[in-house]
């Protein structure tokens, strides 16, 4: 293991070509008796199979333990058809950079291939990318494409996107596709765009929704026309299974159309279910999950909240670690002071799912590790951040022990 500049752990791990078809990979790194093991600050790498260069992976966690105690590698990944796989290899199944020699270790009963196929998973993210081009945007949007790209969702809510963001944007995820639009009659004004992996989806139908007596509007106190955008996606290895999901921004500073905006929600989500397997819906609320206007979303919506529900320690499919045990704690919104910001940041970005879909919940995370660190005079640090807000991403698997009418 080789520690970098910004704090940063980097390694190279290579896994022998009988792993063929394994497209995403995380590891950690832990003490023998997982006494300790929290998630390090890396930024994501890339693995290669042994001959075949074209296979990366585009998703890689490091863990490492503080005290530097013998170490023990863990390896979860995705295959080509959607199935999570925890590691199972021996002594000479992993090699890195440094030659260390790292031991397999099963943790608990969890070392098994779930049987999960391509159209059986999927990943969500939020992410409210800010607007403004003069807060470092030449940095930023660098890091908005690390996070994307290093998670590399099924599904994208953007909040906050300018049509030149949106260009760029466009013009990196070469994987995806985008829909959405102005929420006002003025072309260049924000939008609440969808990024989907068009490898996997297209879309069925879809649109948009004022949250405002007149579309395109301020209405109930909004100080900007406030809007959804929505849609239906057809996967592609099932004809059968559809996926609806949602991208929102509401006001910023009135309730009143807050809750309207709750009430206009929780009046789609069950038409949507009328067609889809399962409603996904991420956005920026500015309201906390404790809210009468969040709670309407999960009584009068039928919702449930990934955040609230995500429970590593309570789900043999999930992969729990300390961090992940205190994910609710983290604030979403930190304005460009990150950890910094402690009891001031706000829980207002979240996902949301349906509480009679199929899909099971399987994890939930803050992004809080995507920055960059530059040192500056007297050996000071400045950070940049991709934007003022964290993305939060949500994973879900199909269960097929009950299927819906």
């Amino acid at each position: 293991m080789v520690w970098s500049e910004g704090d940063h752990w980097r390694c190279s791990v290579k896994i022998h070509e009988n792993f063929e078809g394994l497209i995403e990979y995380k590891y950690i790194v832990t003490d023998q008796d997982q006494s300790y093991y929290n998630w390090d600050p890396g930024y994501n790498q890339k693995l290669y199979v042994f001959g075949d260069e074209s296979c990366s992976f585009s998703q890689i966690k490091f863990i490492q333990d503080s005290e530097g105690k013998d170490n023990t590698v863990l390896l979860r990944g995705r295959n080509a058809s959607g199935g999570l796989l925890y590691n199972q290899l021996d002594d000479d199944g992993i090699s890195d950079s440094s030659q260390h020699s790292h031991k397999n270790h099963k943790l608990n009963n969890q070392e098994h291939l779930i049987p999960v196929g391509k159209d059986k998973y999927i990943k969500a993210m939020s992410f409210n990318i800010h607007f403004f081009i003069d807060m470092n945007w030449g940095k930023r949007i660098k890091l908005i494409l690390q996070a994307m790209k290093s998670e590399h969702p099924d599904f994208i809510a953007l909040q906050e996107v300018m049509p030149y963001q949106r260009e760029q944007i466009k013009g990196n995820m070469t994987n995806y596709l985008y829909f959405g639009r102005s929420r006002s009659c003025d072309e260049n004004d924000q939008q609440n765009g969808i990024l989907f992996r068009k490898d996997r989806f297209f879309k069925l139908e879809g649109g948009h929704i004022w949250y405002s007596r007149n579309n395109e509007q301020l209405d109930y106190g909004s100080t900007a026309p406030r809007m959804m955008t929505w849609g239906i996606f057809q996967d592609i290895a099932n004809n059968d299974r559809k996926v609806g999901f949602v991208s929102t921004q509401w006001d910023d500073k009135s309730v009143e159309s807050q809750q309207k905006s709750a009430e206009i929600i929780s009046q789609l989500c069950p038409k949507l279910k009328n067609s889809c397997e399962i409603i996904i819906l991420g956005g920026d609320f500015y309201c906390t999950e404790n809210s009468q206007q969040i709670k309407t979303i999960l009584n009068q919506g039928g919702m449930k909240s990934a955040r609230q529900n995500y429970d590593p320690g309570n789900n043999n499919l999930q992969f729990g670690t300390k961090d992940d045990q205190i994910q609710k704690q983290y604030p979403t919104f930190h304005d460009y002071q990150g950890e910094r910001i402690k009891e001031k940041g706000i829980q207002q970005d979240h996902i949301f799912y349906n509480s009679d879909s199929n899909y099971q919940l399987y994890s939930f995370r803050v992004l809080r590790n995507i920055k960059r660190v530059k040192k500056v005079e007297n050996n000071m640090k400045q950070l940049y951040y991709p934007s003022n807000h964290y993305p939060i991403v949500a994973e879900f698997i199909k269960n097929d022990k009950e299927e819906k009418c």
